[in-house]
């Protein structure tokens, strides 16, 4: 079963010499976008398509600008501070039955309590541990400022987007795991083995996404 699975998410073609990775493949289930390379020039333009896609054959009517930004800051962050010696990847499926918008994004840098450390030890502050360096990574304004346009908004505003949806978060990075529930509670666990980068799933309910018409109309009459 796991097998015809990555058979029809098109996995195995995606290695395969000649592969087109630059462009939208269409996969056999069409709940699936196709695995995707993180590549800083097409970060708007995948995150708008993805959106797009949804919204247009699954979620017609609801405004899926949540699903466009939350990719958009994952890709960011993994081009401004993962270090990855390869680029990071994404995979988007909805499940209708479950009213679920799921995104997994994966690097294999050197995780993000490692980036956090690297920019506290630098100034001199105490190290976290790899457990609270995941909870401080959502913190709003923290930032390793590793590029001129990283505010520390990214993974606080990824927070608060899922956490206002009713979403789920899920971190794996280094040696710790952190959950954010529907209610924007935190939990965190120390892991036996390392992950060597950054997995990041995003789950959106999709029940709960704003209607396209009720905010075009409260923004026309606004003042």
């Amino acid at each position: 079963m796991v097998d015809q699975y990555l058979r029809n998410i098109r996995l195995y073609d995606y290695w395969q010499p000649g592969f087109d990775r630059s462009s939208y493949t269409p996969t056999l289930i069409s709940t699936a976008l196709c695995l995707w390379q993180v590549a800083h020039p097409m970060i708007d333009n995948y995150a708008n398509h993805a959106s797009s896609y949804f919204a247009q054959n699954y979620l017609p009517g609801r405004n899926l600008d949540s699903l466009s930004v939350s990719l958009a800051e994952l890709f960011n962050n993994i081009c401004d501070h993962s270090q990855s010696p390869v680029r990071g990847y994404c995979l988007t499926q909805y499940y209708p039955n479950k009213h679920q918008l799921v995104t997994a994004v994966c690097d294999f840098g050197i995780g993000i309590p490692t980036s956090i450390n690297n920019f506290w030890a630098a100034k001199g502050k105490e190290r976290f541990t790899d457990e609270n360096a995941l909870r401080v990574a959502l913190r709003r304004r923290v930032t390793t400022q590793s590029t001129p346009r990283n505010r520390g908004f990214g993974l606080d505003n990824l927070s608060t987007i899922v956490r206002s949806l009713g979403g789920h978060l899920f971190f794996l990075s280094n040696f710790a795991s952190l959950k954010q529930n529907a209610a924007g509670e935190c939990h965190t666990q120390t892991l036996a083995h390392p992950f060597p980068g950054s997995l990041v799933v995003v789950t959106l309910n999709t029940t709960t996404l704003p209607d396209v018409e009720a905010e075009l109309e409260d923004e026309e009459f606004s003042f």
